[in-house]
Formats: structure tokens, C-alpha cells, sequence
């Protein structure tokens, strides 16, 4: 089954997500995480967005600890402490975007 998501991770945690989401869903974990956020819509990048459908597997493991430090081998400390820096929700991105103060960094014109 999938199901519509919109996940958002802090800087300090978006190389690890970006890799568990390649492991854990292949190819189809890749280019996750690309739109850069931050509170004043400038760089640097504080946050990153992904929003869109994903497999019910994939939901599981970014919610539960337990499964994604299973799956992973992270141990459970490691993985509670990414899970519960991100943000992951069935809001639409900029609900989940104006509820965290954040907005998308723009390039410098």
C-alpha cells in the first residue's frame, strides 16, 4: 500500500536518513531530501523536505525505532535519536512547513 507523506529532517541528520532511505528502499529511496529549508528562506539549509507517496514498509521503519534499527543494524539509541529529530506527517508541504517556521531557500539573484 502507499501512502501520501511529507517528511522533513534537520541538516544534522539528513546524510544518514538520506542513506537509510537508499538501503532500505533502493532506488526508490534515492533523491530524497534535496528541497533545502531554513527559517528565513536563506542558505544555509537548517532542514530538508520530502514530501510524496511511499510504501507502507518504508512509513514503518522512518516511525519505529525498533524495526528501523532492526533493518538497519543502527543501534536503538541511534535510531530513536534520527527518528525523533524529523518531522513526518500527512500534512501537505506547506502546512508542514508554516507549522515549523521553515520556508525553501532561495538562490541569490
Amino acid at each position: 500500500m502507499w501512502l501520501k507523506k511529507t517528511m522533513i529532517v534537520p541538516s544534522a541528520q539528513v546524510s544518514t536518513c538520506r542513506a537509510l532511505a537508499v538501503a532500505l528502499a533502493q532506488e526508490a529511496g534515492a533523491n530524497m531530501w534535496l528541497t533545502e529549508l531554513s527559517p528565513s528562506g536563506n542558505s544555509p539549509a537548517t532542514h530538508f523536505i520530502s514530501s510524496g507517496m511511499i510504501q507502507d514498509n518504508f512509513y514503518a521503519y522512518m516511525t519505529d525505532p525498533s524495526l528501523l534499527s532492526q533493518v538497519s543494524g543502527m543501534s536503538l539509541a541511534a535510531a530513536t535519536s534520527v527518528l525523533s529529530d524529523c518531522d513526518i506527517s500527512d500534512d501537505e508541504p506547506f502546512v508542514a512547513l508554516e507549522r515549523l517556521g521553515l520556508m525553501k531557500v532561495v538562490g541569490e539573484l
